[in-house]
């Protein structure tokens, strides 16, 4: 009786890796599919990369459409030299924080027609949604900067 108790205890305790190493495969499946790989191609596009930087830098400083273009090439490049890293962390972060079922149903979600259709329409609209939104926070910034500076000069 004591040594199936053992056994018994022994399988739960071995349950756990194989059920994160299934949801490590299932996340890997995810991360590596086509529609997801393309919605990296599309935020690390250069012209993608070239309007985020200028969503971040100030209205007061002007950049040419020329150097906005050389920005987006080298921050192309420079996400693209990490997008192993950026691959991996969705993985591992992935895997941690989605269940074996939820990780099925994005697979079956994003391997659809619909689901690619969303996935390719995603970026763009997360980034619209963002340069409509940045100039509402540099301008609430604005009105909530002396309240800030009296903090930082207390």
């Amino acid at each position: 009786m004591r040594l199936a108790a053992f056994a018994f205890a022994a399988a739960l305790l071995a349950a756990p890796p194989l059920a994160a190493q299934d949801r490590l495969d299932l996340a890997r499946q995810y991360a590596e599919m086509p529609e997801v790989q393309a919605s990296f191609d599309d935020m690390f596009a250069p012209d993608v990369l070239a309007q985020q930087f200028r969503i971040g830098v100030p209205a007061e400083i002007e950049i040419t459409d020329e150097q906005l273009g050389k920005i987006g090439v080298v921050m192309a490049r420079m996400m693209t030299s990490l997008r192993p890293e950026l691959t991996q962390m969705m993985i591992d972060g992935m895997a941690q924080n989605f269940t074996g079922g939820e990780l099925t149903a994005l697979v079956a979600f994003y391997g659809s027609p619909e689901g690619a259709s969303v996935m390719r329409k995603l970026q763009p609209f997360y980034q619209q949604m963002l340069a409509d939104f940045m100039p509402l926070v540099q301008t609430r910034q604005q009105e909530y900067l002396p309240e800030l500076i009296a903090i930082l000069e207390e």
